[in-house]
């Protein structure tokens, strides 16, 4: 579908309806699809995805649709498989830079109630951060700064009953502890003093 032509007109429908919530929603979740897999293919497919440009649409669409959990959800997935910072240093630290990690913990704090949203979120944290090196120091104290540790513990303590979720935030508070900077001993306090070891 991407060698077809798909990709240019799924984020030619994104700038022409922008305010449309369900388009976004389902533009958001194509390139979900498209950049996410484990085949061979699977690397050139998120680059394609990454080099439309499409974080800061995605990040706009987090923006203006803020209080539909669907379009939230869709954003933060896609943008785990996106932004992945293993994959690409680069492309994490694109999109730390158009604002991504920001609207993450926003639908965070907006949707605390919608397991899903809150799953997907850490999960695209856990990914942002992933890397090594000066761009995951980069994205790590983004990620801190942000306000994202007490949105993920508050999520684990309000879904104890998802797995899922539960499984994704100990990825990401496992990153924030993770690390050679400098900042890493003040994160390690951070979450522990945010109750990540209560």
């Amino acid at each position: 579908a991407v060698d077809a032509g798909a990709l240019p007109l799924i984020i030619a429908a994104m700038r022409t309806h922008p305010d449309s919530a369900s388009v976004q929603e389902r533009a958001i979740g194509a390139l979900r699809n498209f950049s996410g897999g484990i085949d061979a293919q699977h690397g050139a497919r998120r680059q394609a995805v990454a080099d439309a440009a499409a974080v800061p649409l995605i990040v706009a669409a987090m923006h203006k649709h803020l209080a539909i959990a669907a379009v939230q959800e869709e954003a933060c997935a896609a943008l785990a498989h996106i932004a992945h910072g293993e994959f690409s240093p680069r492309d994490a630290l694109g999109a730390m830079a158009v604002g991504a990690i920001t609207r993450i913990v926003k639908a965070m704090q907006v949707h605390p109630g919608n397991s899903a949203v809150q799953e997907a979120a850490c999960g695209a944290l856990w990914n942002i951060t992933l890397g090594v090196g000066a761009s995951r120091n980069a994205c790590m104290q983004a990620t801190m700064s942000a306000g994202a540790l007490p949105r993920i513990i508050t999520a684990m303590r309000a879904h104890s009953d998802s797995a899922e979720l539960q499984e994704k935030a100990c990825d990401v508070l496992g990153s924030i502890a993770a690390g050679a900077d400098a900042l890493r001993d003040r994160r390690r306090q951070a979450a522990a003093g945010a109750g990540a070891l209560a």
